[in-house]
């Protein structure tokens, strides 16, 4: 993997949570020069550096931080343009906003600020839920809350694969979205992603989730198309061209 990815780069983990994923990616340390883990919750944060432990160092920071107020980072210069952008456990299908009728939007809004973070070349990574599993994991979710609460009200859109928990029908407990393959291309491709590419990961029929990558372009509209290969990103070899057709040579799920 060293030596598909490249070595030294710059991680932005958005939605880091307790910590989990963090500590897998921490083990790799050599693959990076410097680590943003990011969560919008304090007590998650300061969870995931208690889990870190001694696996914290001085190029890895854990900030409390909306991932879509990148601009508000006071951190050094050098973490304010990665090589690669992380949104993994199906974070990006957790985002939701002030209304619930908004979430694309707001999910949308998210891919657009990874890419506008990301150096030109940089890539994106994805790891969301299979609306196709949407279903059984809908009754999971809904048996975990009511075990603890006898007042949760369900108000998911099987159709638009929403899963919506409120406390007495008015707190919001829980919200998450199950992607179609075709809707994480799309909002790759919206987004200004190129050699976008789509793959399904996990164990079980059908797969638990969806891996989307998507690259930065390298050249504005009026340039002439450059290949992405380890001369020109860095290092951190995407394969292919600008094309749809490229494969992504690494991924997390």
């Amino acid at each position: 993997m060293k030596n598909e990815v490249g070595m030294g780069l710059r991680l932005l983990y958005a939605g880091c949570g307790p910590g989990q994923t963090l500590r897998a990616l921490c083990d790799q340390s050599d693959l990076w020069s410097q680590i943003l883990a990011v969560d919008f919750s304090a007590k998650v944060t300061e969870q995931a550096r208690l889990a870190l432990g001694l696996r914290m160092r001085s190029n890895l920071e854990v900030a409390d931080l909306d991932f879509m107020r990148m601009h508000e980072y006071a951190g050094p210069t050098t973490m304010r343009e990665f090589d690669l952008v992380a949104c993994l456990n199906n974070t990006l299908g957790n985002v939701v906003g002030k209304d619930i009728s908004l979430a694309s939007t707001e999910r949308q809004r998210c891919v657009t600020e990874f890419l506008r973070v990301l150096r030109p070349g940089g890539k994106v990574i994805l790891s969301v839920y299979n609306a196709e599993y949407f279903d059984a994991q809908a009754m999971v979710r809904r048996r975990q809350y009511s075990r603890d609460l006898t007042l949760v009200t369900e108000l998911s859109d099987f159709r638009r694969h929403d899963l919506v928990l409120r406390f007495n029908g008015t707190q919001l407990l829980f919200y998450s979205h199950w992607f179609s393959d075709i809707e994480v291309r799309k909002l790759l491709e919206d987004s200004g992603f190129v050699g976008v590419c789509i793959r399904k990961e996990g164990e079980g029929k059908p797969p638990v989730r969806f891996v989307g990558v998507g690259a930065k372009p390298i050249f504005s509209k009026n340039d002439t198309v450059v290949p992405y290969n380890a001369s020109n990103t860095g290092g951190a070899a995407f394969g292919g061209s600008c094309k749809r057709t490229a494969e992504p040579i690494f991924c997390f799920a």
